[in-house]
């Protein structure tokens, strides 16, 4: 019984927990991705911080075999082509990163970028993005609205 109970806390918490873009989700993209999705990458997906989630969320995958179906579908990783691709589901092709790459995606990130998608069905939250790549000068602003609901910007101070 004292175990059950364990497990259900522990579940509450790791349930209650949100996924940061920049501090959980890049990271990933960073050690298993971005060796080959850069920007001149022939496949049209950057995965490089600052870049990568404009490229994600809501975006249809380019390319024939994937018929217009989202690379990130909001809240839902059942349909969406980088969750497929991520755990070897097949319907979009081989597991990405490919194997024998060397940086193949441990079972805890997947889970975290499968928390990160369904989160994103009720994120209404600004996302800011990092220094544009190859500058620490020019900052820009990369608004991210997953709800479509109006979002106050009066708050917000722009230097």
């Amino acid at each position: 019984m004292k175990n059950i109970l364990f497990i259900l806390i522990y579940l509450t918490v790791i349930i209650a927990q949100t996924v940061d873009y920049n501090d959980d989700i890049q990271p990933i993209w960073n050690t298993n991705c971005i060796s080959c999705h850069t920007s001149t990458h022939s496949s049209g997906l950057n995965l490089t911080s600052g870049n990568s989630l404009g490229e994600l969320v809501d975006v249809p995958s380019e390319g024939v075999n994937y018929g217009g179906a989202l690379r990130v579908a909001s809240g839902d990783p059942g349909s969406s082509v980088l969750y497929d691709k991520i755990t070897g589901g097949g319907s979009y092709g081989g597991q990405m990163p490919p194997y024998g790459s060397g940086d193949l995606m441990s079972e805890a990130n997947r889970t975290l970028v499968q928390t990160w998608i369904t989160e994103l069905a009720t994120d209404n939250s600004l996302f800011f993005s990092e220094y544009a790549e190859g500058s620490s000068h020019n900052k820009y602003l990369e608004i991210y609205n997953g709800t479509d609901s109006t979002i106050n910007l009066d708050n917000y101070a722009f230097p």
